[in-house]
Order: structure tokens, then C-alpha cells, then sequence
């Protein structure tokens, strides 16, 4: 977990926030050494379909409709080029063109705490995430096959440290989709499909950064033990590899470009002065990619 902490009338606060990647970039720091694999090689196909979002061309007045049928807000939706953004007191909400969504109400979802007995429970949260998830289907900016049935729920906490005492409150409950197409898990920043709840179980924010996809263009697929090579001539050695995929690597939804199937190799790396550093490197699968 991520933990910030801050200070407010005279309290610290440590927030902490659901794990984040750390990567590293860097070439290992010795070009002798034993490069391991920890981790079983991925089963892939020797050929595989780029995907590329399908462009919904969400006019101004659909943009208003989803806000409301969806989230229940309404507002004037003003054009920023590529998308809309619609925006009532605190919340705001930022709709692509091409069907992805952005919203996230700042001040409920990261700024108040919330005892656990206040947060709607497992249960509850999953049955509200696949309503708003199947609504989004309905509006035609999600595939329902992606949504699956199984979800992931996770909380944003924070602790009071105060005169030697610890308290523990929530700032949210958010609730992931983790998907795939094909059976090929999606992964990067647009691969995101979720909700964030508050307190008595208040939609407070909405990601389906994923949109709709579509097959573009036929490839062929690097094998697990091409990809391995190609990680060892970028320099890497004296590694461990502990986690081994292939995934589709999807951009942020600002981008509409094709999403290509990639290795994402993560482990440990350790220098010749002992020191150990953790890394994620992606491989693109596409051969004379």
C-alpha cells in the first residue's frame, strides 16, 4: 500500500492507497551474472488480433443522457475537443468521444473519512458496481462480455496518529473489474473499469476507461523465449524474473491508438554492490514489432 501522510490542525494523517507499480527502467548494472526465471512462461498463441477502440461519436446531448441514466447527474455538457465535460458543484465528469468515462467526485471520494460500519459491504458493493457496469452496456460503451463476474473489491484508508493512539477510518470503497478479451487479460492505464463508493454506498466516482474494442489487424506472436532474449539485450542480468504475462497493453483513454499484445516481465534485479531493485519492463509480442 501507498501511505501519504499529512497534517491537519495539529493531527498527522497517513493515508494509504491501493498498491502502486514502481518502475524500473534502468539497465542492470552488470552485463555478467545469472539471469532466472521464477515463474512459468505464459501459454500464447502464434498469431493474435491488435484491437483498437471503437469510436462511438458521443454527441452532446448522449453525453448529458449517460451522466444521467448512469450516475443520476445532470449538467450542460461543454466541449473540450475530444471529450465532454460535465460538471455539477464538486462533481465533474469527462466523457471521450469515443465512449470512455471519467468521473470522480474529489471531495467525497479522497477527503472525508469514513468509519468501516458507514461503507456498504462486499455484497452490496459488487451488486452496485455490475448495475452501473451493465447500465454502461446498455448505453453501448461497454462490451457486456467484459464485464465479469467476479470483481475486486478494495478500500482507500487512512490512520490518525494522535497523542500516542492510532484510529483507522476509510476515505472509500472502490470496486475493479479485472479484464480480459479473449482471454487475454487487459493491462496498462486504460485497462481500468471501476467504481468508487462513500459512505451509506454513494457512487462518488466512475472509470471504464476501456470502452468498446474491436479486432484491427492480424500478427504474429514473439515466443516466451524470444521475449526473454529480447529482455536480456536491453542489458539485463543478474535477475530474478518472479512474474512472467502476456497481456494486451492498453493506452490511456486520451489515446485511442491500437492496443497491441505485450511480455510484462517483474522481478528483482541485484547490483554488484549487493543492492537489490525491483523492475517491470514491457516486451512488445508483435515479431518486427
Amino acid at each position: 500500500m501507498k501511505m501519504n501522510t499529512i497534517k491537519i490542525g495539529g493531527i498527522c494523517l497517513a493515508l494509504l492507497f491501493g498498491a502502486v507499480l514502481i518502475t524500473n527502467t534502468f539497465a542492470a548494472q552488470s552485463t555478467e551474472g545469472t539471469f532466472k526465471i521464477a515463474a512459468p512462461l505464459p501459454d500464447v498463441p502464434s498469431e493474435i488480433f491488435t484491437l483498437i477502440p471503437v469510436d462511438q461519436g458521443i454527441s452532446k446531448e448522449h453525453a448529458q443522457q449517460i451522466t444521467e441514466r448512469v450516475l443520476g447527474i445532470k449538467g450542460e455538457a461543454a466541449d473540450k475537443g475530444n471529450a465532454w465535460h460535465i460538471k455539477n458543484d464538486t462533481k465533474e465528469i469527462i466523457i471521450y468521444k469515443h465512449g470512455a468515462i471519467k468521473y470522480i467526485d474529489e471531495a467525497e471520494t479522497f477527503e472525508k473519512m469514513h468509519n468501516v460500519s458507514e461503507m456498504p459491504g462486499e455484497k452490496e458493493a459488487s451488486a452496485t458496481a455490475q448495475g452501473i457496469f451493465h447500465k454502461l452496456a446498455d448505453e453501448g460503451l461497454l462490451q457486456r462480455e467484459l464485464i465479469p463476474a467476479s470483481l475486486k473489491i478494495e478500500d482507500d484508508e487512512g490512520r490518525i496518529y494522535k497523542n500516542g493512539t492510532i484510529e483507522s477510518f476509510l476515505l472509500n470503497r472502490h470496486v475493479n473489474a479485472p479484464l480480459s478479451y479473449n482471454g487475454v487479460p487487459l493491462d496498462g492505464a486504460g485497462a481500468k473499469l471501476r467504481i468508487y463508493l462513500s459512505k451509506n454506498g454513494e457512487v462518488t466516482g466512475l472509470l471504464n476507461f476501456v470502452g468498446k474494442l474491436e479486432p484491427d489487424k492480424k500478427v504474429s506472436v514473439l515466443t516466451p523465449s524470444e521475449a526473454i532474449e529480447t529482455l536480456k539485450a536491453r542489458g539485463y542480468r543478474n535477475v530474478t524474473v518472479e512474474s512472467f504475462e502476456f497481456v494486451y497493453e492498453v493506452p490511456p483513454p486520451s489515446e485511442t491508438k491500437s492496443i497491441i499484445p505485450v511480455y510484462i516481465f517483474k522481478g528483482k534485479m541485484f547490483g554488484k554492490d549487493g543492492s537489490v531493485a525491483g523492475f517491470a519492463q514491457v516486451v512488445p509480442a508483435i515479431r518486427n514489432q
